[in-house]
């Protein structure tokens, strides 16, 4: 099962550097939002690069989120506060549950821990952001995020510029429960390995 979740701080910016102390953007939304993306992605790097749609949920100040892809059977929601990540599958009508760190970088906030410099103010799909530039040891890339929180635009220094996003429709309001769970109908999966039954993997053994 395939889900691409870019990641900036391994994919885009480079490796860590210590934060400043002050001028920062926020972390992540700090308001009810939908955004739609357009992501630049590929299946390997020697494969070619194609633009892949996508959606992105938020809700209760960036606590809940939801991430869908275009053109996969399933869904991923994350809850900060629970610090639990469930990856909600269609087609078997199911979900499985997985811890998550609060503070693994998705590819839509701000990555912790990313010395940032302030950039120019730009508009992208309607609204304004400002641009945030990172260095890191393997490379470097910029944001242009909103002052309520929302990435708009990442882009990195990739040739291909694979892994780069940008925002195509901006909507704010409120986001009902319902969004960032399960359906009531779909039932939890356990996909965890199974201890083989005793003598399955070896040969039978020969009475005399």
């Amino acid at each position: 099962m395939k889900w691409h979740i870019p990641v900036l701080a391994a994919c885009m910016l480079g490796a860590a550097m210590p934060a400043l102390a002050q001028d920062k953007p926020p972390a992540q939304p700090t308001r009810d939002v939908t955004v739609e993306y357009r992501l630049l992605d590929s299946d390997s790097p020697t494969s070619s690069v194609r633009e892949r749609p996508l959606k992105v949920y938020w809700a209760k100040g960036g606590a809940h989120m939801r991430i869908e892809m275009a053109d996969e059977r399933s869904y991923v929601l994350l809850d900060r506060d629970a610090r639990r990540m469930s990856l909600v599958l269609l087609d078997q009508r199911g979900y499985v549950e997985t811890p998550y760190d609060p503070q693994r970088p998705t590819g839509f906030t701000v990555p912790p821990g990313i010395a940032l410099v302030r950039g120019r103010n730009d508009v992208v799909a309607g609204n304004p952001c400002t641009l945030w530039h990172a260095k890191g040891d393997q490379g470097g890339g910029s944001l242009c995020v909103t002052d309520d929180g929302v990435v708009l635009r990442a882009q990195g220094y990739d040739e291909q510029h694979r892994g780069d996003l940008e925002a195509t429709s901006i909507i704010y309001g409120p986001q009902p429960a319902s969004v960032f769970a399960p359906p009531a109908d779909f039932r939890k999966l356990d996909l965890s390995p199974r201890p083989a039954a005793p003598g399955a993997s070896g040969a039978a053994r020969k009475p005399g």
